[in-house]
């Protein structure tokens, strides 16, 4: 991606220690593509009880041998995953901040917080999925729909507005 060669991150291969993580949190916009798409294929009974269950782990992470893994999702996955866990919001006193992964390398970080602070790649803000989620008259209020969550609660949200 364009933003990986900006930055030069990039996640270790089938890394999956986020995946893990009760932390990663998503925004329910920013898993309306993957909603879509399961809805498509009608597949949401299927991954509603399956994200119901899955506890603190992300549904859509197929793990494998030690410790590694993969997304099932990988096409669809969402912002803060494509963004190797390096992305911005705006926090409540409006300012920009970064979100990053807790298990990037620091070297990583300077060089990826150097090229946005210089413009030379700018980490894309998570708010900017909420506009999706009001143009395609999902009924998210724009708060709601940019908080961030729980990846999995983010999901079933996103997937049960689809199926109103």
């Amino acid at each position: 991606s364009r933003f990986q060669s900006k930055t030069g991150l990039s996640c270790p291969r089938e890394c999956g220690r986020c995946c893990y993580l009760p932390t990663v949190e998503a925004t329910q916009s920013e898993m309306l593509p993957l909603a879509k798409h399961i809805v498509s294929t009608g597949e949401s009974d299927f991954w509603l009880e399956k994200a119901s269950k899955a506890g603190d782990t992300c549904v859509f992470f197929l793990p494998g041998e030690n410790g590694k893994g993969r997304c099932m999702m990988y096409t669809h996955r969402p912002s803060l995953c494509r963004l190797f866990g390096f992305s911005s919001r705006t926090n409540k006193s409006r300012d920009s901040e970064l979100i990053k992964c807790q298990h990037m390398d620091s070297g990583e970080l300077k060089i990826a917080a150097s090229s946005v602070k210089s413009r030379k790649a700018l980490a894309p803000d998570v708010a900017s999925e909420a506009r999706m989620a009001r143009e395609a008259g999902l009924g998210f209020t724009a708060l709601e729909s940019q908080v961030p969550e729980p990846i999995n609660k983010a999901f079933l949200a996103a997937l049960n507005k689809f199926q109103m």
